[in-house]
């Protein structure tokens, strides 16, 4: 019988995991990204068919059950701000929203 070695132990941050897509070819997958809970988005996930960060959680982090979300006709929820307005992540339209 081999012996049983301790591991380091060491601060966890948290995870962060769910259902991703790739925006360059598609491929969907679960990812799972280390990361400090709290802090939000981790940012862009690395495709494990194409090799290109260009993934994204396709159920982003959702807030209180109450509040209005905004979706994009494409049915994306993941907005770009930028000077001239709003952009979809997902399709790239520009984006109004009328109260």
């Amino acid at each position: 019988m081999a012996d049983v070695l301790p591991f380091p132990k060491q601060e966890t941050t948290g995870y962060v995991s769910g259902a991703a897509k790739c925006r360059a070819c598609k491929h969907e997958w679960v990812a799972v990204v280390e990361g400090v809970l709290g802090e939000g988005y981790p940012g862009a996930l690395e495709c494990p068919s194409c090799g290109l960060r260009r993934g994204q959680y396709i159920w982003p982090f959702q807030g209180p059950p109450d509040e209005e979300v905004w979706a994009c006709n494409c049915g994306g929820t993941v907005f770009m701000i930028t000077r001239p307005g709003t952009r979809c992540v997902g399709c790239g339209r520009h984006q109004t929203f009328n109260g």
